[in-house]
């Protein structure tokens, strides 16, 4: 191999510091802030945002930070205000915000349309009115009535496809909100509610809306769009939601308990003694150990989902380390904030008795 293609040696200096006694249970990762995306929020939702900072005295920056949105987005709330307070609370924009309609007559003639082949019972599909658009505008070539262009139509005028059959789509016309278009209202098949997760910090304010407006549970929760049991219960563990972190989305001792608590204790002490050793672990290694703790009980399959479900309880993180070695790392909570006042690639280790933060600094042979 040519001297200029020799990698250096890597000398590993090793520091350890004693950080005292934690449960496994409280074992978690540090957060690592991701670049903000864009969410869309309902009017009801920004007018409480605002009405929070103003309760609190908080400045923008503060109000934005706490709940996760944009700043130019609380400035831009504040100045119309008094809109957000008189539009629909399920509305995300107001009335003509957004990109302008380039051709209204177009739309217009086509809803129309739709209308009529409704109405006389004839089905109609994303292709057909494709079709019609195209005729209605007179072979103009600048206009191509894409897919893209049937997507925003369907979402400005609330068209939803319905599957009828094994091969009909009908597009179903749903006057949402009254507009003055000549669109006769349909029913609206209310759907399954979707399952979703809140932070403490947002269940605590739902509450507190509700017992500042008088609000009954069906009311609260048709108002948030959460599950009326949802309101119930939480109802029942307030003080405990107060207590917990913010951030957090679920009391400690929630979920589904732990089928055998001793194997994940065998296997996390065990973990800590091949990372003590230097020894590399993975996935596979971690199964095959478990397979050989219980003893070749068949009823036990270490598979993939169980090993998902070990690293998520225990704060376990894959880490590549050169092309093929895959290792775990733990990071207890409470010192997760040390990990960002060092520039050292840092490798943390459980120990049944405590918690032992191994440092590992890399430095290049000269």
């Amino acid at each position: 191999m040519p001297s200029f293609l020799a990698v250096p040696p890597i000398l590993a200096r090793t520091h350890y510091t004693w950080v005292g006694n934690l449960s496994h249970s409280k074992i978690e990762m540090p957060k690592v802030k991701s670049s903000q995306s864009h969410a869309s929020y309902n009017n009801s939702r920004k007018l409480e945002i605002l009405e929070t900072q103003r309760r609190k005295q908080w400045s923008n920056r503060k109000a934005a930070k706490h709940f996760g949105v944009a700043e130019g987005s609380i400035r831009k709330w504040k100045r119309v205000e008094e809109q957000l307070a008189a539009a629909p609370t399920s509305r995300k924009r107001l009335s003509g915000g957004g990109q302008k309609v380039k051709n209204p007559e177009l739309d217009r003639t086509l809803i129309e349309w739709i209308d009529v082949q409704q109405r006389e019972g004839v089905p109609v599909n994303g292709a057909m009115i494709k079709d019609e658009a195209r005729r209605i505008s007179g072979g103009d070539d600048s206009f191509k009535a894409s897919n893209g262009w049937l997507g925003a139509l369907k979402k400005r005028h609330g068209l939803r496809s319905t599957k009828r059959g094994k091969t009909g789509t009908l597009v179903c016309v749903v006057q949402q909100e009254p507009k003055d278009k000549s669109v006769e209202e349909t029913s609206e098949v209310k759907t399954s509610q979707l399952h979703a997760s809140y932070e403490n910090s947002r269940k605590l304010e739902i509450l507190e809306t509700q017992r500042r407006r008088q609000w009954s549970n069906r009311k609260a929760a048709k108002h948030f769009g959460v599950a009326e049991g949802s309101i119930r219960k939480w109802k029942r563990v307030e003080e405990q939601l107060a207590a917990a972190p913010t951030s957090r989305k679920r009391l400690s001792g929630g979920g589904q308990k732990i089928k055998n608590p001793e194997l994940d204790r065998t296997l996390i002490e065990w973990i800590d003694v091949q990372r003590r050793e230097g020894v590399p672990v993975n996935g596979s290694m971690i199964k095959d150990e478990a397979r050989r703790i219980s003893g070749g009980d068949d009823s036990f399959k270490a598979s993939n989902g169980w090993l998902g479900g070990l690293k998520k309880r225990h704060g376990l993180r894959s880490t590549k380390r050169g092309k093929t070695v895959s290792l775990f790392r733990v990071v207890p909570q409470g010192i997760e904030d040390s990990v960002h006042d060092t520039n050292e690639p840092i490798v943390w280790s459980v120990a049944s008795c405590g918690v032992m933060v191994r440092a590992t600094e890399n430095v290049l042979g000269t």
